[in-house]
């Protein structure tokens, strides 16, 4: 190297310089940052990729819940006494209430519509009552709660004092509609 620096000026010497920098940036260009910018190419789509299913989850728990309300709505039109005791007695077995009488809806017909009343009576926690009362009313909505009255009844044979609530739904339809 020093029998070649001899004879060159500095101007040969700093152009020889650029010359071999730029032979060496573009050696390191194919040899090595090539491939790592097209990893990071890759990358890039795949973290764009990965946002897009996100929201498409996200897309599909929104449709979901607007199914589950839909499904919630077409059931809440057609009432049924069935529908009433399925959803009562699910209710009362997940939540630990008991079933004390549901006797027959007293039907009634007047000015062409028909009303449905429904007696519940329930022994259980307060607070699962309460939640009993908004889910029928609101969430199932199988009708207008008109009546709730919560009574301590002692039991004789166990002698415990236990809760009672007594539920009155109403219904009502069109004649013209059955």
């Amino acid at each position: 190297m020093a029998t070649l620096s001899l004879g060159k000026t500095y101007k040969q010497k700093v152009l020889l310089l650029l010359v071999g920098s730029l032979l060496f940036a573009i050696l390191a260009w194919y040899l090595s940052f090539s491939k790592t910018y097209i990893e990071y190419k890759k990358m890039r789509q795949a973290t764009a990729q990965i946002q897009a299913s996100g929201q498409l989850n996200q897309e599909i728990q929104q449709l979901e819940k607007q199914l589950a309300a839909f499904k919630k709505d077409s059931l809440a039109q057609s009432f049924s006494q069935e529908r009433l005791y399925e959803l009562v007695t699910d209710w009362c077995q997940k939540n630990n209430l008991a079933i004390e009488a549901m006797p027959q809806a007293e039907i009634v017909e007047q000015e062409g519509y028909r009303i449905f009343t429904n007696e519940l009576r329930l022994k259980g926690a307060f607070i699962q009552l309460v939640e009993l009362m908004y889910a029928l009313e609101r969430t199932y909505k199988i009708g207008q709660l008109v009546y709730g009255h919560f009574s301590l009844v002692k039991n004789r044979e166990t002698k415990r004092i236990e809760l009672i609530a007594n539920l009155h739904l109403k219904n009502i339809e069109s004649i013209s509609k059955k």
